[in-house]
């Protein structure tokens, strides 16, 4: 009798070892999923900017596609790329956010 419960035990306790396992395999393949669409979205966002040159100077937005030029805001466009020293980023992963910010401010991407 005493074996047979240690055996259920046993078993009992690998089938929760087990769970967990599968649960954090699960939220891991959660969180790669979200980090590899937010990848693919600043990549798209990127590819959409490539397109158009952008004239802070004149204020104007060069589209390369249609040649079409729209004016803009100089100053705000200035200060979109520029912000005060004690907002600067202080890892690459967040420059990188506030630079795919701030040239979403700029570029119109199409939809």
């Amino acid at each position: 009798m005493r074996a047979s419960f240690l055996t259920r035990n046993r078993t009992w306790q690998q089938h929760q070892n087990h769970q967990q396992q599968q649960q954090h395999y699960n939220h891991q393949q959660q969180h790669n999923h979200h980090h590899q669409q937010q990848q693919q979205q600043q990549q798209q966002q990127q590819e959409d900017c490539a397109l158009r040159d952008i004239d802070l100077d004149k204020g104007i937005v060069f589209d390369k596609e249609s040649d079409l030029a729209a004016t803009s805001e100089p100053s705000a466009a200035a200060a979109a790329l520029q912000p005060p020293a004690a907002a600067q980023p202080s890892s690459s992963a967040a420059a990188a956010a506030a630079a795919a910010a701030a040239a979403g401010i700029l570029c119109l991407t199409r939809h």
